[in-house]
C-alpha cells in the first residue's frame, strides 16, 4: 500500500491525491511520484479521462522550479498521451509544445507534433 492510499476510490477518483497539497519539496515529490504511478496504471487500464486528470494534477504540483524541467516533461508528455487517446488533439498537441519548449524530452513531443500533422 502506497503512503497516499493505495489505489483510488472505485471509479477512479483519486480524491487523496487529487486534494493533495504539499507545501514542502518533500512533499511534492512524493506526491508526483504517485501520481505518475497511478497515472500510468490509469493509463494501461485505459481509464484516459482518469490519467488526464492525474497528470494535470502533477503538473499544478510541479511549479517549485527544483520540480521543473524533466519531470514536468514527463508529466506534460504523458498527459498529451491520454488525451490523444481522448481526441482532445489539440489540447494533447499544447502539452507537446510545452514538452518541446523545455526541451528536456524531446521525442515525445515530436511524437504529439506529428500526430497532430497526420
Amino acid at each position: 500500500m502506497s503512503m497516499f492510499g493505495g489505489p483510488g476510490v472505485i471509479g477512479g477518483i483519486h480524491s487523496e491525491v487529487l486534494k493533495a497539497t504539499p507545501t514542502d519539496l518533500a512533499g511534492k515529490v512524493s506526491l508526483i511520484a504517485e501520481i505518475k504511478t497511478r497515472g500510468r496504471n490509469a493509463f494501461a487500464s485505459g481509464n484516459y479521462p482518469e490519467a488526464e486528470m492525474l497528470y494535470a494534477k502533477g503538473i499544478e504540483v510541479s511549479d517549485d522550479d527544483a520540480l521543473k524541467g524533466r519531470e514536468l516533461s514527463i508529466l506534460h508528455a504523458n498527459r498529451a498521451l491520454a488525451r490523444l487517446n481522448l481526441g482532445k488533439v489539440d489540447e494533447a498537441l499544447n502539452d507537446g509544445i510545452q514538452v518541446r519548449e523545455s526541451d528536456q524530452w524531446r521525442g515525445r513531443a515530436d511524437f504529439v507534433v506529428f500526430f497532430r500533422i497526420y
